[in-house]
């Protein structure tokens, strides 16, 4: 971790998938202020790296600090709209806001306030439960289980869970972005049959140079 010092003192020199390394070591070896800190500098640099966005809410979430994690959140489902992982996390963040809600309406002994709290607690807890049956009711699972840019185009793997009974085929409609957040390169991929409970996978080559990040329409 000492060879971090430096990214950590002056990231400005280093490309966003240097910072991305440093902190996925630093938060593999259990530093999370530092992975945090180089979580943050990826996104100035690329705001679209999924891994990024994902982990960093996460750690925020688990710091207590679930309301700076909300952005995050809405751009993580935004590229990755078919894994309910990202949406069981900002049903947690919502889930808290009721919570603390419920701690003030306690504390006080204004009707009128303890009427606006009761409101706003339900509010907050149905969208906690939509959320949470978004992600309980997909019919499957996204998850992109590699990315490897290229100087010319990338290469992208992914897997779908097949969460229903009947073998089904699924077509995945991936953009792949530059810096900007500009598409460069919409390709799809068609997988094979996926028995009803299986994974299978998909891979799609794009040729495009520039390519840094990647977003995918979602799954019906």
């Amino acid at each position: 971790l000492e060879g971090l010092k430096p990214m950590l003192e002056n990231p400005a020199p280093y490309a966003d998938l240097a910072l991305l390394i440093g902190a996925e070591v630093s938060r593999m070896s259990g530093n999370l202020p530092n992975a945090m800190t180089l979580y943050q500098e990826t996104l100035k640099k690329n705001p679209n790296a999924r891994d990024a966005n994902y982990f960093l809410a996460y750690l925020l979430i688990d710091a207590n600090r679930g309301e700076e994690a909300l952005p995050l959140l809405d751009r993580l489902i935004e590229i990755d709209p078919s894994n309910g992982d990202n949406y069981l996390l900002k049903s947690i963040v919502i889930r808290n806001r009721a919570t603390a809600a419920q701690t003030r309406r306690d504390a006080t002994r204004d009707a009128t306030q303890r009427q606006t709290l009761l409101r706003e607690i339900r509010a907050l807890t149905a969208q906690a439960d939509s959320l949470g049956a978004k992600e309980s009711g997909m019919p499957q699972k996204v998850q992109v289980i590699g990315f490897e840019r290229r100087p010319e185009g990338a290469k992208l793997n992914g897997t779908i869970e097949n969460r229903t009974q009947a073998a089904k085929t699924y077509t995945v409609e991936m953009s792949f972005l530059n810096a900007a957040g500009e598409v460069l390169e919409t390709l799809t991929a068609t997988t094979e049959s996926i028995a009803g409970g299986a994974t299978g996978g998909f891979e799609i080559i794009a040729t495009k140079p520039g390519i840094v990040a990647w977003r995918y329409k979602a799954l019906p």
